[in-house]
């Protein structure tokens, strides 16, 4: 699979290699972004669909955009690393996965940055592989049979 990184993240890069996935300048089948401070436009993300994602450095929808890390710390507003679609609007694609982070004392905004870029990496790690082959699920409310017992053991 041809994957288009928008990122200098040499882990990620690698991790997508190890996949058996191949970087390329355009056209991919794939794009992923993580850490580009550049707006992607919505004719950019035309070709891709549902398979541009973002990995951002903030617990979505808190601190859209740049230095997520430094307006959660001055705003008192969750820490965390989110995986997500990307649309038109700014950090607003549907949320694939989300972990929340906790710092306690002794942190400062470079040392919680440090470990906010470890769990985006992991985060991304774990999802991919999934991702790149389009296994998951995907389920509307009209789809929930009428019948279900909810107290039923399962």
């Amino acid at each position: 699979m041809d994957v288009r990184l928008l990122s200098t993240d040499p882990d990620i890069a690698a991790f997508i290699r190890c996949c058996g996935d191949t970087l390329v300048e355009s056209d991919g089948d794939w794009l992923v972004s993580f850490g580009h401070r550049k707006i992607i436009s919505a004719m950019d993300l035309m070709p891709y669909g549902a398979q541009a994602i973002n990995l951002h450095i903030s617990a979505l929808p808190w601190n859209r955009g740049a230095s997520p890390n430094y307006w959660a710390w001055r705003n008192g507003t969750p820490h965390g690393v989110t995986l997500h679609r990307l649309t038109e609007g700014l950090d607003s694609g549907p949320i694939i996965a989300q972990r929340r982070l906790v710092f306690g004392p002794g942190f400062t905004l470079n040392t919680s940055w440090l470990r906010l870029m470890a769990e985006a990496r992991a985060l991304f790690m774990e999802f991919w592989p999934e991702l790149r082959t389009g296994q998951g699920s995907f389920h509307r409310a009209a789809d929930l049979p009428g019948d279900v017992d909810w107290g039923e053991s399962v």
